[in-house]
């Protein structure tokens, strides 16, 4: 991988960052795929929720890739699934998909934070798996 990729992998969006038609709000979260944020869509006004994707820097190989990949998701649809919305490779080839931003906090939080039972856990749990489960039929593995 050469320097300028890198660096571009560990680059931060700051609040008030454009790429493409999405302003950054805020730093979200990070993952083994990438890192995600906060967006306004300009276009829509509305907000979403970017994925830089990091295995989307590199050739023509990887953007058909991160295009198919785009379509599997975007064929998703399970009410407890966020909605993929659109894919973009910018022409410095960085990735990044647009999907439905669903306000909340971590399930584990929320189960602490209201002092849910077992079996009340068990059902929000029962939920995950079923949307999983869904994913898995259409032979998509969450990492």
């Amino acid at each position: 991988m050469d320097i300028a990729v890198e660096s571009l992998l560990q680059t931060s969006l700051k609040p008030g960052h454009h790429i493409g038609n999405y302003k950054v709000v805020s730093h979200i979260g990070s993952g083994g795929m990438g890192e995600v944020y906060l967006a306004h869509d300009k276009k829509l006004n509305r907000q979403v929720a970017l994925k830089l994707v990091r295995f989307g820097i590199g050739g023509e190989e990887t953007a058909r890739h991160f295009r198919r990949e785009a379509q599997i998701l975007a064929s998703l649809n399970h009410l407890n699934i966020a909605q993929l919305y659109g894919a973009e490779i910018i022409p410095d080839g960085f990735s990044f998909l647009i999907m439905e931003y669903v306000e909340g906090v971590r399930i584990d939080k929320y189960c602490d934070d209201n002092q849910l039972s077992v079996r009340d856990r068990l059902e929000m749990f029962r939920r995950v798996c079923g949307a999983v489960h869904y994913a898995h039929q259409r032979l998509i593995i969450h990492r």
